[in-house]
């Protein structure tokens, strides 16, 4: 079989920048180890230094009559040390500084990136909300309302949570789930208006609310998604012409005929939200 080395060149080149930061925060973490041992094996080799430096003068003047015998017990000074012993310290010290190079890179490489997942999701979701309101626009109210009631069908209809996976909260019987995280609890419409208050007073304080205050509020489990996203006053004004946020649940069936609540908002959270929190 013929290799095509300049094919397999760009292969690699192409596979080095796709996982460049897991590479150089790999080559980062084994120079910093490195580093570490070095430092050791430079630390042995400049007290053999210091050692020999000791015995070479107290050769050089222990037959000498004129000499103070208090000299010999007189100690190195710091520049007298560092003159002895910087040179085994070299190749920890350039070690650490490429390791140091490599991590600093990857966490720039990071943020590159980052910044650009951004732009492109401001893009998608710019798009995604002009396509929504002219949706709105065109559709009636209660066209509106049935597609809802549809989504919320078809995701409640298709699952059916065991006993472990509802998350029994103390705050009503009726079987709930969650639109984001997908999450089964018990509640009932009262809990649900109440925790609409309370992180609607929270919006109105702080002007920003995770996903996550929410989860809490009805008692159900935090996520690392619900800490990502949530709302903003601002946007939340722009987009539904209101400062508050509004549950809105429709009653469906579980596939045991158990009616369940799925739990949906006027404005979806999203990412960002904080932004003045920073």
């Amino acid at each position: 079989m013929k290799f095509d080395v300049k094919e397999l060149i760009q292969v690699g080149t192409k596979v080095m920048k796709k996982h460049s930061p897991e590479i150089l925060t790999g080559v980062g973490i084994v120079g910093m180890a490195t580093t570490v041992v070095l430092t050791i094996n430079g630390t042995v080799k400049a007290l053999d230094l210091l050692e020999e430096e000791k015995r070479e003068r107290t050769s050089k003047y222990f037959n000498e009559e004129d000499i103070d015998k208090e000299w010999k017990n007189t100690p190195l000074t710091k520049r007298e040390v560092f003159a002895i012993c910087w040179k085994p310290y070299i190749p920890a010290v350039i070690t650490f500084l490429g390791a140091t190079g490599c991590l600093i890179g990857s966490n720039s490489v990071n943020l590159k990136r980052t910044a650009a997942f951004t732009t492109a999701y401001k893009v998608m979701e710019t798009s995604y909300k002009e396509y929504k309101d002219k949706v709105e626009e065109l559709i009636p109210a209660k066209k509106k309302k049935e597609i809802k009631d549809s989504i919320a069908e078809d995701h409640v209809s298709k699952y059916q949570p065991n006993a472990t996976q509802v998350i029994i909260t103390d705050k009503g019987n009726t079987l709930c789930q969650e639109s984001v995280s997908g999450q089964y609890f018990r509640s009932d419409a009262n809990i649900l208006k109440a925790a609409q208050n309370a992180i609607n007073e929270k919006l109105l304080a702080h002007d920003y609310v995770s996903l996550n205050e929410l989860y809490v509020e009805l008692g159900i489990e935090p996520t690392t998604v619900g800490n990502a996203i949530g709302w903003e006053i601002n946007k939340v004004r722009n987009e539904v012409g209101s400062n508050l946020i509004q549950i809105d649940w429709s009653a469906q069936m579980a596939k045991d005929n158990q009616p369940c609540l799925y739990i949906q908002y006027n404005i979806e959270p999203t990412y960002g939200f904080d932004q003045y929190g920073y």
